[in-house]
């Protein structure tokens, strides 16, 4: 009798443990945070949290990562609990971060923003009092695309801006 009731609890601990891995595999990816910023120009990685994202890396494109509506340059698989994303050239605040493993998928929404543009200089620094100037901005983190920028010179916008580069706008 001895025997018969191990081989029993043998089968049963390898049944449960054939459906504790089926929920897991059907639970798919869960992300609760990240870490890392990048600038406009991408090329950084970030860092991906949460759970369900592999107890091996998965195969053949099976891994996505996007911010907002772009996908990561390079995705790469650390562990069952963090994955990190190389970030492409874009811009924008408060971007969804999205995960797709297989065919399951994971959102932190408002989760990521790219650093912030700068302004290094305005030319001209004085111009007419009635306006109907076009004035150069220089800086960086415009963005690669044309972003429709809205420039304020003060609380004023211009009446056209008009993005030219990821360093270049122009107000007029």
């Amino acid at each position: 009798m001895h025997r018969d009731n191990s081989a029993r609890c043998h089968l049963v601990c390898t049944v449960l443990a054939a459906i504790a891995i089926v929920c897991e595999a059907a639970t798919g990816p869960s992300l609760s945070g990240l870490k890392g910023t990048s600038s406009t120009k991408g090329g950084t990685y970030i860092r991906l949290y949460g759970n369900g994202f592999g107890a091996t890396a998965p195969q053949g494109g099976a891994l996505v990562a996007s911010i907002g509506n772009t996908q990561c340059s390079k995705v790469k698989w650390s562990s069952n609990t963090a994955i990190k994303c190389m970030i492409a050239p874009g811009f924008g605040a408060h971007l969804p971060v999205k995960l797709q493993v297989g065919s399951t998928k994971s959102m932190l929404p408002a989760a990521f923003s790219y650093s912030a543009p700068a302004v290094n200089s305005l030319i001209p620094l004085r111009g007419l009092i009635a306006g109907d100037e076009m004035i150069s901005v220089t800086g960086d983190g415009f963005g690669y695309t044309d972003s429709s920028p809205v420039i304020y010179l003060g609380s004023t916008a211009c009446r056209t801006s008009t993005w030219v580069t990821n360093t270049a706008l122009k107000c007029l």
